[in-house]
Parts: C-alpha cells; sequence; structure tokens
C-alpha cells in the first residue's frame, strides 16, 4: 500500500532518508541531519506540485520510500520530475522489495504526468543492470551514469 506523507510520518522519512543515503554510495560525502529535515519541512511547506514523498508501508509501518522534486531544465523548456530517494528496506522478501519499488516508480510517474506537469529523471544507484533493464522496460532512456569523489 502507498501513502503520502503527512507531518505525523516525520520520523519515518527522516530515518528512510538516512537508511537510503547510508546505503547508496553517496556515503562519501557528509551527511547533515539539519540539512534534512530542512528538505522534510520544505516539502511539506511547499506542497505536492513541487515536490513528492510517498511511502511503502508494509504491515503497520513505512518500509519505502521515494522522494522527488521538479527542477528547471537548464537547457530546454521541460520542467523535469527527478527523483532523489527510492528506498525499500532490505529485510523484505525479494518479491515484496520488487512489488514495492514498482509501486513507488508509477506512483513517481503518476505525480510527474498528472500534478507536477512534468518529464521524469530516474536515477538507478544500486544494481545498474537491474535498473537499467527495468528502466528501459518502463520506456526511459539511459542517458548517463553518476559518480562521486568526496574532497572535502
Amino acid at each position: 500500500m502507498l501513502k503520502l506523507y503527512e507531518p505525523s510520518d516525520k520520523e519515518d522519512l527522516l530515518r528512510l532518508i538516512q537508511t537510503f543515503y547510508e546505503n547508496s554510495g553517496q556515503d562519501a560525502l557528509v551527511y547533515s541531519e539539519e540539512k534534512t529535515r530542512i528538505m522534510v519541512e520544505t516539502i511539506y511547506e511547499t506542497g505536492q506540485n513541487e515536490y513528492l514523498a510517498v511511502f511503502f508501508r508494509h504491515g503497520d509501518r513505512n518500509r519505502g520510500l521515494l522522494v522527488a522534486l521538479i527542477v528547471e531544465s537548464q537547457f530546454s523548456t521541460s520542467r523535469m520530475a527527478s527523483e532523489l530517494v527510492w528506498w525499500v528496506d532490505k529485510d523484505l522478501s525479494p518479491f515484496v522489495r520488487g512489488k514495492a519499488g514498482l509501486a513507488l516508480i508509477e506512483a513517481f510517474e503518476y505525480w510527474a504526468e498528472k500534478i507536477a506537469k512534468a518529464d521524469l529523471v530516474q536515477i538507478g544507484a544500486f544494481d545498474e543492470k537491474k535498473t537499467k533493464k527495468l528502466f528501459i522496460r518502463k520506456g526511459y532512456k539511459h542517458v548517463e551514469s553518476t559518480f562521486i569523489k568526496g574532497l572535502t
């Protein structure tokens, strides 16, 4: 089951974002709980035309999360819906994780098309072969890979 973010979900949102960050390879950069809290406040205050935060619920808990925001393209007239966090807890079965991941992507696509009126940017940060296959099957075009090097 999917659930849109509400203020009562704040601690779950923070927990899932930090878990995503720690598992995404971005840990080469220093995580900031303060900046994450500010972003969470912005998500709620700005509303769903500019930000999306949707949970995957399993049992009575939020166990997955997709967070996205709208950015203006620097090179075209397009508004881009860009995924920031896409995470499902690792202790769930592969079947449930797969089902949750697809449900979160479909919610993201619906939001981008119907609410935000934007094109999509989706980042695949984990198993690149499986992620690439999934996105190509869903109609995405593979345009780049991302590399991070922490220098400070």
